[in-house]
């Protein structure tokens, strides 16, 4: 065994202590630095946090206002303060409300729309029994609404019946009222695609608006070379090339227009209890209801029938850049204040009552008289008593049967007239009514593609 000086020793113990104290800093500044990135993370999610629950409460402040102005009736302000509430702070519970407004506003599309997204991101927590009277709901709606799915490849804006509907390139859902939807895609400032869609009541279509490749244009044919010549008087002038025609639209051959706004033109819809009735506009029949198309600004006479039904006629205004509701009932009856064939009938009642009192009064009279006739009784012959008496009860007796005469006839003449004012009453009551609401012009896009709403209230 090789023997190690004890120099050596204490030189290795040296180094090996200079290499202990050398390394702690190291450790030490790595631990502080671990420390500090632990501390942010906590501290981030701490903010986090508390800005959560910060647009939770914004959320719960604009829902209690949404909730108080629905109660007031003033729908729209309840509308957009349940969805600047979901805006802040997205809660399924929102979605119903929302959609109670629209429905309240006759905006079928919105409702249905918000109705669906409800059940869709409410999943699980929706009570069953919500779920199916829900389901039945949208199913009685089903018939007033159209969705139109839209896929497109192409970069742009998508433009429904004049309103931005949504960016593309992506898949958009979106639910209208049935009908004829212009369909447009914008890009570069041209219209690309221009196309309208028949979108059936109770409908699903899809449109799909696929890139197309545009051909580089084919060189131009190479100048004819002439030889050179002096150029003659008034020659030498180089003339400007005409100016190209307009671009074409890709994929077709019509020109490329900008869009119209829809400033003199407006949404008319008519809807009616009686599925199948016939409406005219100033005189012209123009289908069976639901019907809806777009007029010009102004006031058209709107009439709507049915058999076995009494019509319903309105002059109605149609407004620019908005959307027209009527929905008629033409089941729906007037209740008059005051049925007069009551009073009829009572009178009638009091004439018959006079006429038969009166009618058996009078023979009883008679009949008083007759038992003390002078002519036949000659002990009241010679009693001038008796023969004042009978006088007085004949005279009675004339007077009773005179308003029997009077008030018999009468009877009858209120009778008459009781049955004639019931009849008409009757008919009267029938009175068809209507009611319009006017609504901003757009389409229904859903960001979700779906949407949902049972009746106000819930909290969150």
């Amino acid at each position: 065994m090789a023997h190690i000086p004890v120099s050596m020793k204490r030189m290795g113990l040296f180094v090996l202590v200079l290499s202990v104290l050398s390394a702690a800093p190291s450790i030490a500044a790595a631990q502080k630095k671990g420390g500090k990135k632990g501390a942010a993370k906590t501290e981030a999610k701490d903010e986090a946090a508390a800005k959560d629950d910060a647009g939770k409460d914004a959320a719960r402040e604009l829902y209690k206002k949404g909730v108080a102005s629905f109660k007031a009736q003033e729908f729209t302000k309840a509308l957009d303060a349940f969805l600047n509430s979901y805006d802040t702070y997205a809660h399924f519970l929102t979605l119903k409300n929302i959609a109670n407004c629209y429905e309240q506003l006759f905006d079928v599309p919105k409702a249905v729309e918000y109705y669906t997204r409800f059940l869709d991101e409410g999943g699980a927590e929706v009570k069953t029994e919500d779920r199916a009277e829900l389901n039945a709901k949208l199913l009685k709606m089903s018939d007033k609404v159209g969705v139109l799915t839209v896929i497109c490849e192409e970069e742009g804006d998508l433009i429904i019946d004049g309103k931005v509907a949504g960016a593309v390139p992506g898949t958009l859902r979106l639910y209208f009222f049935p009908g004829t939807h212009n369909v447009v895609l914008k890009s570069g400032g041209k219209i690309i695609f221009n196309e309208d869609v028949k979108l059936p009541g109770g409908s699903s279509e899809k449109v799909v608006i696929a890139a197309k490749k545009v051909e580089p244009p084919p060189p131009p044919p190479p100048a004819e070379v002439k030889p050179a010549t002096k150029p003659a008087e008034g020659e030498g002038t180089v003339k400007k090339p005409a100016e190209a025609a307009p671009p074409k639209a890709a994929g077709g051959d019509e020109e490329v227009v900008e869009d119209e706004g829809l400033a003199t033109k407006g949404k008319l819809h008519v809807y009616s209890s009686v599925e199948g009735s016939a409406i005219t506009i100033n005189g012209k029949a123009i289908g069976k209801a639901p019907w809806e198309d777009e007029l010009k600004v102004g006031h058209y006479e709107v009439s709507v029938s049915a058999p076995d039904h009494p019509s319903w006629k309105k002059t109605i205004e149609v407004v620019g850049a908005k959307t027209t509701s009527i929905d008629v009932d033409l089941t729906a009856t007037k209740k008059k204040a005051a049925p007069w064939w009551t009073i009829t009938l009572s009178a009638g009642v009091v004439c018959a009552g006079l006429w038969a009192g009166f009618g058996a009064w009078g023979l009883q009279t008679k009949n008083d008289a007759k038992s003390i006739d002078p002519a036949t009784h000659e002990d009241c012959a010679a009693d001038q008593a008796c023969i004042d008496r009978y006088n007085g009860l004949v005279d009675d007796a004339k007077t009773r049967f005179l308003v029997a005469d009077v008030t018999g006839p009468l009877a009858l003449v209120f009778a008459g007239a009781t049955a004639a004012l019931y009849v008409l009453v009757k008919k009267e009551k029938k009175e068809p009514k209507a009611e319009v609401k006017v609504t901003s012009l757009g389409p229904f896009l859903s960001p979700g593609g779906s949407g949902g709403g049972l009746a106000l209230g819930g909290s969150f």
